[in-house]
């Protein structure tokens, strides 16, 4: 396995770096800054089109936004991902991510989830009932 993060540690970066480091993977640290120009050259941007940091890339995978890296980083090796998220036998993470949004949603405009079938559905109608 081949990671790369970029990012300099005082940054957002920080925190790809840490769960890296709890997660116990070798990985290649490039500490660009978010004030540096190495973010708007060609071939960073072609990891993270924002120019911006933190981004990785595993094993030719890339990705930008910290939080977005480190749901990644921690599904990819399966160490902090608890079973609370599993629900009928398949990862619902769309629903634990969104849940405040799907549940906003559905109590403005509760015709869309009437009768929605699915996993989401079944764990936004237990969120509704609390």
């Amino acid at each position: 396995m081949s990671l790369t993060i970029y990012g300099m540690p005082a940054s957002r970066a920080f925190r790809c770096l840490w769960a890296a480091h709890e997660l116990g993977l070798a990985y290649e640290s490039v500490p660009y800054s978010f004030l540096g120009p190495e973010t708007k050259e060609p071939a960073y941007l072609a990891i993270n089109p924002n120019g911006s940091i933190p981004a990785i890339v595993d094993d030719g995978f890339p990705l930008f936004e910290s939080l977005a890296i480190n749901l990644y980083l921690a599904k990819m090796h399966a160490l902090f991902w608890p079973d609370v998220f599993i629900l009928g036998g398949a990862v619902s993470e769309n629903y634990a991510l969104f849940a405040p949004h799907l549940r906003s949603q559905a109590e403005v405009r509760p015709a869309l989830f009437a009768g929605h079938a699915g996993i989401v559905g079944a764990a936004l109608a237990a969120q509704l009932a609390r």
